[in-house]
């Protein structure tokens, strides 16, 4: 006759929290499915799972790293000063804490873990410490070298348009110099005339 199989720490682990309500159906499915044990923080996690999630924090480091660098990317290749950059940093930051926000809700059940701010920190500091500079400076390169070049292709899209323009404005400013030459002659000839009729008008009337 087998035996039954004894109650594990999972098991338990699942009667508590089903009868107590603290954990949804869906987290409790997904603490089974990774074979999840030990409690930390509220929320069982193996020391695979903790390993797991500290490498992922690094990452989110990184890439916070990383968008911070396309800022410094944009201020290298496109130079503004003033509020735009207090802007830019405004920006950063709360997309830094977005970021951090979500993957803590997404993966760590919202949990905030020491561990986790560490891992984001470390990520941080790695990136800036290794790769940042050679991204910048590459990419800094890549970007003047894209205005380069379209500066050079509108330069050439332009040359027919100048060749159009210096055979057709010459006659038209020389048709506009003509036209005003012509308006002040018949301003000229207009009060000419005005001023000899007054006189002549003057006269009539003295001998009237």
């Amino acid at each position: 006759m087998k035996s039954l199989p004894q109650p594990n720490l999972t098991y338990y682990m699942r009667s508590f929290c089903l009868d107590t309500a603290l954990v949804p159906p869906c987290l409790e499915t997904k603490i089974l499915a990774n074979n999840w044990q030990g409690l930390v923080g509220g929320v069982i996690l193996s020391m695979s799972g903790q390993a797991w999630l500290f490498m992922s924090t690094i990452i989110v480091g990184a890439a916070i790293g990383l968008l911070y660098d396309v800022f410094r990317i944009f201020r290298k290749t496109a130079p503004h000063a003033g509020i735009a950059v207090q802007l830019e940093d405004l920006l950063f930051w709360v997309a830094a804490t977005v970021l951090t926000f979500y993957y803590m809700l997404h993966r760590n059940y919202g949990e905030i873990r020491p561990f986790v701010m560490l891992g984001v920190v470390i990520g941080v500091v790695l990136y800036f410490a290794t790769i940042s500079r050679f991204i910048v400076g590459a990419c800094v390169a890549v970007v003047n070298y894209i205005k380069k070049v379209v500066i050079a292709a509108i330069r050439i899209i332009l040359v027919p348009v100048k060749l159009v323009v210096g055979l057709v404005w010459p006659p038209i400013i020389k048709a506009k110099d003509t036209v005003h030459r012509q308006t002040l002659r018949v301003k000229r000839y207009g009060r000419g005339k005005i001023r000899k009729t007054a006189r002549n008008w003057g006269i009539f009337r003295k001998k009237v």
